[in-house]
């Protein structure tokens, strides 16, 4: 049958047109289509289609096998509204069989007319006794040759205990050796060898209560009840059954978790969420083992809290091992309270290990919420994984937006780790006051936001989005800040732990947009790498754009590095930028000023070694320090590097040698080969050999002294030519070989 006709079909059966309907069945073979996951017959019985039941039905009955053609949208949506919480039941694609449909529309006579011939399975049983519990809040007695209930106009709604007692009595009167049977099969030792077989919610809840032995699923399990159960150290395997929690969870099913988890599929589907305290599907501490594992479903939510709070989906805290687990779950969520509320999709605080997990293309849409796919605090390890949530969240309010494709703050490790997802952080917060502004921030990242630990073999391809009103922004491929931390005790600071990165990638684009005209106190910070290093970079690459506008802020951009080192803390860690190459295309607009480099933005006291560009850079700005290693640098060293840059300016003009700042002057644009332009001291070594340019149209860089007394002196041009021999290991050879006349 082709398409039109199935159509017409399908309208015949909502008109009940027997004419129409026998004129399109050509053969009883036609009887078996399926609309999805709707048999023709279950169509009918949702239509009440009288008199095409009364001439089709008795064949259709015995149909078992289905040619399945498309899912028309009208028919889920008018068999959701009577199935309501049921339609979990059918939410992977499973068939409404007949039977099912003719209980989600209670025509229970029906159904005993048709059960004892036709529907004598476990499973029929248990999806009719749950659409029953879920839709009528009644209770139907079923078993394997008997289905009944009460009427609809005499029915009694009962205590649901009592009534649960009551079957159990009945069915173990009347069939005491088939239930004696079954008990024995549910429950054996509870051994490896020799686990207790779980059948049903009853068998689910009683099995985890005792905690300590070893279970099986024998079925998906339907839960209709919150269930908490407070330590559990035995082991629960799906056997690659599923729960279906639905919406009956108000929290983890396990308040510490010291067992394992395996081999099981949770379905989690919550339409008005309200989240009061910390929130997880799984687990609120583990400190075992969850492998095997999937949740999937949707959650749209609301934080109404009084304390910092996480929605964390496996677990909130992990000092155990999560392994070769998957996530499917579309989130949407906001925060209506003031206090912190975070995402994330695994933990709320890593201890332990998240080993060789990935997720779905799904969604994180968070408003004033925090989120990350992995991990908010990661002290432990991250490694094999891989992310495809694309992460969007707003904010309106006070509030310093982070996002990331994997963790937000990382003290631990991640390796061999991949995001694919976009990840977007956008501010529409208004603020006027200059000195708040200053320390207002937003923050996007496809890896991580703060890290003070090891990051390697990571790759980003996902778009970087960064958007804000007043904020300042900070935008990369991998991290925005890779920091340290540190203790200190009296006068002395202690180094604890310095970010690492090391041999990552990335490929994707990275954009930050500065929207508003009238403050000068905000800055942008966009890196392939990092937005801002003050510790160390290596055997790094980033080939994804960089595009950055602004009206009023300061932008500092690099292929590798935005920023690189901090003036007050240089002493104490290890500042470099080594082996790592871009040949990215960055653009940048700002009618303030723009610092650009191929290799880093704005250098301080950084060592740049082994390093290179090869891209283009398109500069839009009155004033500019541009250079295919670093835009400015100051008592930074270059070394061992490469430059194969090429420029694009749009608006301004290139400057020449001028006295004074360069910052302070008027369109004032300086682009060179190496360094736009140098800021050095009287002894500072700032460049040596094994540096090489190709281009030979502008200078291989600009410098400019500053004395004790803050006086400038005049900007110095070093031409291309002598950085394919030798340059110069000191200023006092770079000042001996200028004042000899050797520079034209």
């Amino acid at each position: 049958m082709d398409s039109q006709s199935i159509k017409t079909l399908f309208q015949a059966v909502k008109n009940d047109d027997l004419k129409t309907f026998k004129s399109l069945i050509l053969s009883n073979s036609d009887l078996n289509l399926c609309f999805g996951r709707f048999p023709l017959l279950s169509v009918c019985y949702l239509y009440n289609s009288y008199n095409i039941l009364n001439k089709y039905e008795k064949y259709m009955l015995g149909i078992k096998t289905y040619n399945e053609v498309t899912e028309y949208i009208e028919i889920y949506l008018k068999f959701k509204k009577y199935a309501k919480k049921s339609i979990r039941l059918f939410l992977n694609g499973e068939k409404v069989e007949p039977i099912l449909m003719l209980a989600v529309i209670d025509e229970r006579e029906k159904i005993a007319k048709y059960y004892d011939k036709l529907y004598k399975n476990d499973e029929i049983l248990q999806k009719l006794e749950i659409i029953y519990k879920i839709t009528n809040k009644e209770i139907v007695y079923a078993n394997q040759n008997l289905f009944e209930a009460a009427s609809k106009k005499v029915a009694v709604k009962k205590p649901l205990g009592l009534i649960l007692t009551a079957l159990v009595m009945c069915l173990m009167l009347v069939f005491p050796i088939i239930s004696i049977t079954i008990i024995s099969n549910s429950y054996g030792i509870g051994s490896r060898s020799n686990p207790i077989h779980i059948r049903n919610e009853t068998e689910f809840i009683t099995a985890l209560n005792k905690g300590s032995r070893y279970y099986i699923l024998d079925n998906d399990i339907y839960l209709t009840q919150n269930i908490t159960v407070a330590n559990f150290s035995g082991t629960l395997d799906g056997d690659n059954y599923t729960i279906y929690a639905g919406d009956s969870q108000t929290g983890a099913i396990f308040t510490n978790l010291s067992g394992s988890i395996e081999n099981i599929k949770i379905e989690i589907e919550y339409e008005n969420l309200q989240i009061r305290g910390n929130f997880s599907v799984i687990a609120h501490n583990l400190t075992g083992n969850i492998v095997n594992t999937e949740i999937a479903g949707n959650i749209n939510a609301v934080f109404e809290t009084t304390s910092d709070t996480y929605l964390s989906l496996y677990v909130i805290n992990n000092s155990g091992t999560i392994s070769n687990c998957n996530l499917s779950v579309d989130v949407s969520v906001s925060n209506s309270s003031n206090q912190n509320a975070y995402l994330t999709g695994f933990s709320g605080v890593n201890s332990g290990s998240i080993i060789n997990c990935k997720t779905g293309n799904n969604l994180f849409t968070t408003e004033t919420v925090d989120t990350a796919t992995y991990a908010i605090e990661n002290n432990g390890t991250i490694s094999d994984s891989s992310s495809s949530v694309s992460l969007t969240q707003t904010s309106d309010k006070e509030w310093h937006p982070n996002t990331a494709g994997i963790a937000i703050n990382n003290n631990g490790t991640i390796s061999n780790t991949q995001n694919f997802g976009s990840v977007s952080s956008i501010s529409n917060n208004e603020l006027t006051s200059s000195s708040v502004n200053s320390s207002f921030a937003l923050y996007a990242s496809g890896v991580v936001v703060n890290n003070a630990g090891t990051i390697s073999n990571t790759e980003n391809s996902g778009l970087i989005t960064g958007i804000a009103q007043t904020a300042n922004i900070y935008v990369s491929g991998i991290v925005c800040l890779n920091t340290f931390s540190y203790e200190i005790n009296g006068n002395q600071l202690s180094i604890t732990s310095q970010g690492r990165i090391d041999n990552c990638k990335n490929l994707g684009t990275i954009t930050g947009t500065s929207q508003r005209n009238d403050l000068e106190s905000v800055y942008l910070y966009a890196g392939g790498i990092a937005s801002v290093s003050l510790t160390t970079i290596s055997n790094s690459t980033s080939s994804g754009k960089i595009n950055c506008s602004s009206v009023s802020s300061i932008i500092y951009a690099g292929g590798i590095a935005g920023q690189g080192g901090y003036g007050n803390y240089s002493a104490y860690v290890e500042r470099n930028i080594s082996n790592s190459f871009s040949d990215c295309q960055i653009d940048v607009s700002s009618n303030v000023e723009v610092i650009v480099g191929g290799v880093v933005g704005y250098s301080y006291a950084t060592n740049i070694n082994g390093s290179g560009f090869v891209g283009n850079i398109n500069i839009n700005s009155v004033i500019a320090e541009v250079g295919g290693i670093a835009g400015f640098a100051y008592l930074a060293t270059i070394s061992n590097s490469y430059s194969g840059a090429s420029f694009s300016l749009v608006s301004g003009s290139e400057s020449g040698s001028q006295e004074g700042n360069s910052q302070a002057e008027e369109n004032q644009v300086y682009i060179s080969m190496l360094v736009g332009l140098y800021l050095t001291n009287s002894t500072t070594i700032y460049v040596s050999n094994n540096l090489s340019v190709e281009n030979v149209t502008y200078p291989a860089l600009r410098y400019q002294q500053i004395n004790i007394f803050g006086n400038y002196s005049e900007i110095v041009e070093v031409t291309a030519s002598e950085c394919n021999t030798t340059l110069f290991g000191s200023v006092e050879e770079m000042l001996e070989y200028v004042q000899s006349g050797g520079v034209n």
